[in-house]
């Protein structure tokens, strides 16, 4: 990636920055950086800067907290108000020799800073200009007339307190760090403005200051050294201020060359490492599109995205976004069709139902009474409602023949199951996908019980399954219960109720059904989201039960 694309210079004024680049090296023709151009730029890691800058501008890089590397060039004059405010990973040593104005707040919190060198060129510090430099243990000041601003209480190291500055005697930097508790160490003093000769600075030096000095910067000094005439310009910590400055600058300039090589090359394997995490990123993304699957496809649209410009990422999540689509509207217009045929299907089943109903009543008008003992019908009682929100349709009375009464109650049944299996599957696909209950892609985490009793469509569809039977649909937790009562029917007797001939005779008609309840216990599972649904087949004859069967996904129950 480019280091100096999407920068925007008007008239030698960088104006804006659109890139997307952590290490940005800006050009040569730029004079001065505008307020704000990189302000909030976290990913922001290095910036080189050129050898013609003259100002930067107030907030320029302002909140880049990940801001660690700036590479100054001679020529900077100014440095704007909160210009590296909140940059908290900003490690630098000295300021540009050449530099006249640190704004107030400029490097607010820059709580990288350790030590730090101010160039005698610098005529004010601003209020703040180093407010809550936490780490910021040693600044050296030597310039004799730098101002130092206070306002309120507040000065340029408020809140730095392991400070200690060293400055010449005399000095603003002096008077700033006595008024407000810092401990300053004298040095000697660099007046790049003092009269030719040199001869007041001089006269200000001393044996311990001269002392101080060297201990500073680690470097001994001899009075030779220290008498050259004070215009010369010095860089770093106490380095030569005579004849040798000439190969003083020469060796800092081929230091801050070599840093700016070292910075390149940094920038550079982070670059590389940025390009393969993306490109695993991307390949990842394709393998999941691939799979089919609509979440999977979901993820790796929302993965190419995140990528931003790599490569074709952009044209690939739009890509892989419309398929995703045109997907999801293929499965749903799917399920539509499925609940439209089940719903036929029930129609269908009991339309059978109610015929073969009219057919067997015709043929018990016309057969002879039965021959078995007499005995008085036991009068009917009514059902006891099952456990959980039972609903139950107006029974209407049936007269079914005897021979045929198992075959007759099984096909209602299977007749209302279907109905149920299509309508409350519809119901429940129209809430998940609506949002207004639990059901599968709503992540419904409580009871079938407690679905239906929330779910007024689901409820709705229950009472239509059963009307016209006598079929009492309940539901118990995840259990979904048919109680068919036998008792209803005119030519049910307690013999023919308690008899094994009756109860084989309705196991073996349900035997041929098992698969229907299993597919339906499967259905209810899919499309609510709730697991260990089972459906619960009950025959009786008043309280007597005559024929209990269970089901669930799996398959019968024993």
């Amino acid at each position: 990636m480019d280091q100096s694309s999407g920068l925007k210079i008007v008239n030698g004024i960088l104006k804006e920055y659109t890139g997307q680049s952590s290490d940005v090296i800006i050009p040569d023709k730029v004079k001065g950086i505008s307020s704000a151009v990189f302000k909030d730029r976290h990913a922001l890691r290095s910036v080189i800067l050129p050898a013609g800058l003259e100002t930067i501008e107030s907030r320029c890089f302002d909140g880049c907290d990940g801001l660690t590397t700036v590479m100054f060039s001679s020529g900077l004059t100014k440095i704007g108000k909160y210009a590296f405010a909140g940059c908290s990973n900003l490690k630098i040593h000295r300021l540009p020799a050449g530099l006249e104005e640190i704004g107030a707040y400029a490097f607010k919190d820059c709580t990288s800073l350790s030590s730090l060198e101010i160039p005698e060129s610098v005529r004010e510090i601003g209020v703040g200009a180093f407010d809550g430099c936490t780490c910021l243990t040693s600044v050296r000041m030597p310039g004799r007339y730098t101002s130092v601003a206070s306002a309120f209480g507040t000065h340029p190291f408020t809140g730095c307190t392991e400070l200690k500055i060293y400055a010449p005697a005399g000095s603003e930097a002096e008077k700033c760090g006595m008024d407000n508790g810092i401990q300053v160490i004298n040095i000697s003093a660099r007046d790049p403005a003092a009269p030719a000769g040199g001869a007041k600075a001089a006269a200000g030096k001393t044996a311990s200051n001269e002392a101080l000095d060297a201990a500073y910067s680690g470097k001994p000094k001899t009075p030779a050294k220290r008498s050259a005439p004070a215009g010369k310009i010095k860089f770093g910590f106490g380095t030569p201020d005579s004849a040798g400055s000439a190969a003083a600058e020469k060796l800092a300039s081929g230091r801050a060359a070599a840093e700016r090589a070292e910075a390149e090359r940094q920038a550079a394997l982070r670059r590389e490492q940025e390009e393969k995490e993306k490109q695993k990123t991307y390949d990842e993304a394709v393998s999941l599109y691939e799979s089919g699957a609509e979440s999977d496809m979901q993820k790796a649209a929302e993965m190419m995205r995140s990528l931003g410009s790599f490569g074709d990422s952009r044209r690939r999540a739009r890509e892989f976004a419309g398929v995703l689509k045109k997907k999801q509207k293929e499965t749903r217009k799917a399920e539509a069709e499925k609940a439209r045929q089940d719903r036929i299907r029930a129609a269908e089943l009991k339309k059978a139902a109610a015929q073969e109903q009219t057919a067997e009543s015709s043929v018990s008008a016309s057969q002879k009474p039965f021959d078995g003992p007499a005995k008085a019908a036991a009068p009917t009682k009514p059902a006891k409602p099952a456990p959980g929100s039972a609903v139950r349709s107006e029974r209407k009375g049936m007269s079914l023949p005897r021979p045929d009464i198992s075959r007759k109650a099984v096909i209602i049944i299977l007749a209302v199951v279907v109905a149920i299996g299509a309508g409350i599957g519809t119901a429940f696909y129209i809430s998940s996908h609506r949002g207004s209950g639990g059901g599968g892609g709503g992540g419904y985490t409580l009871t079938l019980e407690d679905y239906i009793n929330s779910n007024d469509a689901a409820k709705q569809q229950l009472v239509q399954s059963v009307e016209g039977t006598d079929v009492i649909i309940s539901v118990s937790g995840n259990t979904l219960i048919y109680t068919y009562d036998l008792s209803a029917s005119n030519s049910m007797t307690p013999e023919i109720a308690e008899s094994e001939e009756l109860k084989q005779s309705l196991g073996e008609t349900l035997d041929a059904s098992d698969e229907q309840f299993t597919e339906l216990c499967s259905g209810l599972e899919k499309d609510t989201g709730i697991s260990g649904v089972s459906v619960e087949v009950l025959f009786k004859y008043g309280d007597d039960v005559l024929l209990t069967r269970t089901y669930t996904s799996e398959g019968r129950q024993q």
